[in-house]
């Protein structure tokens, strides 16, 4: 060893050329107030609705683990049949789940839940903020991460700004994507192993340690690649703890007697043991969430190796995803964030700045990840906007950056520097003016020729910028779904330019197509709602003050070259000032979310749904679930996005499309049949857009007949909403019976399921009709009316009726749109609900039917001058 080398490698202790020159609590508040600017701006481009189904799986399951805990999504059993790449698979118990990895849903779970509990909130907006926030700290995080570094305060304010607002980030932060988080916690990760190794006190480094562990760890449940970093992390911790211990060898040997050389062994012995406990303590984190995410598998699918994504392990020539990933129109990193083409001139200064292995983890998980999504056969993604699946390593490839701008900024310094000392020389000659011609040439040559490459470099850095920005922003106000959805079923757009995305939405962008929430297309023009739009300004102009006040501060502190913050960071958290700002912060924001839900309840659509949601919430209970079978025509995923963020209740949905195209099939209808009967008591069926003369669906025959409906409300431009009580037990044998009725309609048999019922308690009662031939029907001479049969509970006692349950039989207006069909058979299931109330005595069971309108009661045909018919007595306690 010697200079502070050792085989080539530095060991000596890093000093970055440009020591951090705030303090830790000046830093934390201008990458706060940086933080805050940038999800001011978020806030002004929202959205608020989902872009492309992957989005909709992971919130989905978000949403139902935060509601009943469980991550299934099977409001999105339609979709099995919407793509030839569904987001869904079947689990074993019978409930779909997502095939995305579970750690967007797990941690965004409590923020969908915080939508359902504060009053007047769309769940689903308050969702869609989670990457707004994410990307926000992320940027906040990257300035202090550049600080750490060492670079300029100037340099790491324009990088931030660059990374949230010219970069692909900024669309992707109104996105519910895993991207986002993974590039905050790839940051936090290489971020935290720097401060381990380099810049933590000794009695601190386990500490920074385990967080870095614990980092990597989350990132393994959002995407299952990620053991690449947890890989490449842990060789550059034992790389860097191996390169400190050798450095403090060679500092000895010098030193070392005969007798310390005889202790060689036990000296080399003992090094493994640091080495194992780092870590060990690094690794403990990623090992329970792997056994975590084993048994999420195994609870899912059956089998701890099923993931998910077992179909989909393809790869393929790697150089042709390697370059559209980089350079394709639809794809292409340097297209969608030209800014990022300085990162090949801050290559060499990063290499000068940084130490060795540090230097090769960055640029190897950028590499890496770059290299393994170019060698997947999916490397251009579904829709969406430039290359998603290098979002997680942006934070990373702006170091590079934050060198090409630092080192611009250095030649400013030193051209600035070699004026004044020209300027100096040129003062104490005097006789400049009698130099020679060709003298005089080459001055002007080694003058300017500095300050041109200074002019270039800073014309280039504003250029790629405002271009950047331009780009993104056309990403942000055009929804790309427009762009696709006019492109045809063959058009290749990913290697295109006849099709570039960003020039399409500048053309759909005349249309008046706007993606903003408080910017609608009206009759005549674009409307502004306002009372979406005033609180996301006042909270800009907040954080924009902030921003400048902070900086202006820090400035003025610096050039004082004193502190006048408190130098511990919990100071400035905890400062009277900052809890306003928060409070503010917190108001206006829920202002604005609580606008955005009250405007995407005012179409009409929207409307007429709202009788239907007030119902499930106040009349639905645990052990409930939903069905809704829609008509192939319907918009699906408009009535269950709109009940994940409205309904209050934890009801679990299941939602598909009833019929052809696109419908469901047999064994997914057996799928949801065992789920909800393992877990349910009760079941609400809603029918999207069914008119009373419309026939029953397969799924209404199925319950009308295995289950035994409570009640039925019909809600106009809605639909009919029925509620049923499952068996839960296997019927017993049913009590045959076979009377005739008037009217050509006879009861076979009848069985009661359970018990004697107590009060408040459902009896369940299920009977067999069967009518006669149409012919026969009609020579009944019965008005043109319905037939209803009606099942009563009579106390014995007084008469009085306790409870009563009707179901349609036979239309004779409609024999064919009828329950029971002319010489068929019906086994119908009865469901009386009890009061609560109900007095305990003897209650009598009896059945009959009365034509509908005229509420008129068909006589017995069986010579019984009754026109209803004894079954049983109860005896309720």
């Amino acid at each position: 060893m010697e200079n502070g080398r050792l085989d080539g490698i530095d060991v000596s202790p890093f000093q970055p050329s440009n020591p951090p020159t705030l303090q830790p609590s000046m830093s934390k508040s201008l990458s706060f107030a940086l933080g805050l600017f940038l999800f001011s701006i978020y806030l002004l481009t929202f959205s608020g609705k989902f872009h492309v189904m992957d989005e909709l799986a992971v919130f989905t399951a978000g949403h139902n683990l935060a509601q009943h805990g469980r991550a299934d999504i099977n409001q999105l059993i339609w979709t099995n049949h919407w793509t030839p790449n569904p987001p869904g698979i079947w689990g074993s118990d019978g409930n779909l789940y997502t095939k995305k990895p579970p750690g967007i849903s797990f941690l965004t779970a409590p923020l969908i839940g915080l939508g359902h509990i504060l009053p007047g909130l769309n769940a689903v907006h308050v969702g869609l903020l989670t990457n707004a926030i994410v990307t926000a700290l992320t940027a906040s995080l990257l300035f202090i991460w550049l600080t750490d570094l060492g670079f300029a305060r100037l340099t790491t304010t324009l990088i931030v700004l660059g990374y949230g607002l010219g970069t692909i980030a900024w669309v992707y932060a109104r996105m519910f994507w895993e991207s986002s988080l993974l590039a905050l916690f790839f940051l936090a990760a290489v971020w935290t192993a720097y401060r381990a190794t380099h810049l933590a006190p000794t009695q601190s480094q386990l500490r920074w340690l385990f967080l870095c562990g614990l980092v990597v760890a989350i990132s393994l449940t959002l995407r299952f690649e990620a053991v690449l970093a947890l890989v490449l992390i842990g060789l550059y911790l034992a790389g860097s703890e191996e390169v400190r211990k050798r450095g403090g060898e060679g500092a000895r040997k010098g030193n070392r007697g005969t007798g310390e050389q005889v202790a060689d062994y036990k000296y080399h012995a003992s090094r493994l043991t640091p080495h194992a406990s780092r870590l060990t303590l690094y690794l403990a984190p990623s090992f329970l969430i792997g056994l975590g995410l084993l048994y999420f598998n195994y609870i899912r699918y059956g089998s701890f190796g099923e993931t998910g994504y077992t179909q989909e392990i393809l790869f393929r020539e790697p150089w042709v995803g390697a370059y559209g990933l980089l350079f394709s129109p639809g794809r292409g990193l340097f297209i969608y964030s030209p800014l990022l083409l300085l990162l090949f001139w801050g290559l060499r200064p990063a290499w000068q700045r940084l130490p060795r292995l540090y230097f090769w983890l960055v640029a190897a998980l950028c590499l890496g990840y770059w290299l393994f999504y170019g060698s997947w056969f999916a490397w251009g993604g579904a829709w969406g906007w430039g290359p998603r699946f290098l979002l997680p390593i942006l934070p990373l490839l702006m170091l590079f950056v934050a060198e090409a701008v630092e080192e611009a900024r250095r030649r400013r310094g030193e051209e600035a520097e070699e004026r004044r000392s020209r300027g100096g020389e040129e003062q104490r000659s005097g006789g400049a003016e009698e130099q020679g011609s060709e003298t005089i040439y080459v001055s002007r040559t080694t003058h300017h020729a500095p300050r041109t490459t200074h002019y270039v470099l800073r014309f280039t850095f504003y250029a790629l910028t405002l271009l950047s920005l331009t780009v993104n922003l056309l990403g942000i106000l055009v929804d790309f779904n427009e762009h696709f959805l006019r492109l045809g079923a063959t058009d290749n757009f990913v290697f295109n330019w006849a099709v570039f995305p960003p020039l399409a939405h500048w053309q759909i962008l005349q249309e008046g197509l706007v993606d903003l929430i408080w910017l609608r297309l009206g009759e005549q023009s674009l409307e502004i709602v306002w009372p979406l739009l005033l609180p996301a300004l006042a909270l800009f102009a907040l954080a924009t003050i902030n921003l400048l006040i902070t900086y202006r501060r820090q400035k003025e502190i610096r050039n004082k070259q004193k502190e006048t913050f408190t130098p511990h960071a919990s100071r400035f958290i905890l400062h009277p000032s900052s809890f306003i700002l928060y409070l503010l912060i917190l108001v206006l924001t829920y202002l604005m979310l609580r606008g955005a839900a009250e405007i995407a309840q005012a179409d009409e659509q929207a409307q007429s749904d709202l009788p239907l949601l007030a119902t499930l919430s106040h009349s639905a209970r645990l052990g409930d679930a939903l069905l809704v079978p829609m008509p192939p025509f319907g918009d699906v995923q408009e009535i269950t996005t709109r009940l994940m963020s409205y309904l209050k209740r934890p009801l679990p949905t299941y939602a598909w499309i009833e019929s052809d195209p696109r419908a469901i099939q047999p064994v997914e209808r057996e799928h949801i049949w065992q789920a909800v009967h393992k877990e349910a008591q009760r079941v609400w069926l809603f029918e999207r857009w069914l008119t009373q003369g419309d026939p029953p669906t397969s799924t209404a025959i199925r319950l009308n007949e295995e289950a035994f409906p409570l009640q039925e409300q019909w809600f106009e431009g809605s639909g009919r909403l029925t509620l049923y009580a499952l068996a839960g037990q296997d019927s017993p044998a049913s009590t045959p019976l076979n009377v005739r009725f008037q009217g050509g309609l006879t009861l076979l048999d009848f069985a009661v399921l359970g018990d004697a019922p107590t009060a408040g308690e459902v009896l369940k009662l299920r009977l067999t009709w069967q009518a006669a031939t149409a012919a026969d029907l009609a020579g009944q001479n019965l008005p043109p009316a319905s037939l209803i049969a009606f099942a009563q509970l009579v106390d014995e006692a007084g008469g009085q009726k306790a409870a009563q349950v009707d179901r349609l039989l036979v239309d004779l207006q409609n024999f064919q749109g009828s329950p029971l069909l002319p010489g068929h058979t019906l086994r119908q299931g009865y469901g009386l609900q009890l009061p609560t109330d109900l007095p305990p005595g003897a209650y009598s069971l009896v059945i009959g039917i009365y034509q509908a309108g005229s509420g008129q009661r068909l006589p017995r045909a069986d010579g019984s001058p009754d026109d209803f018919l004894y079954l049983t007595t109860f005896r309720i306690k």
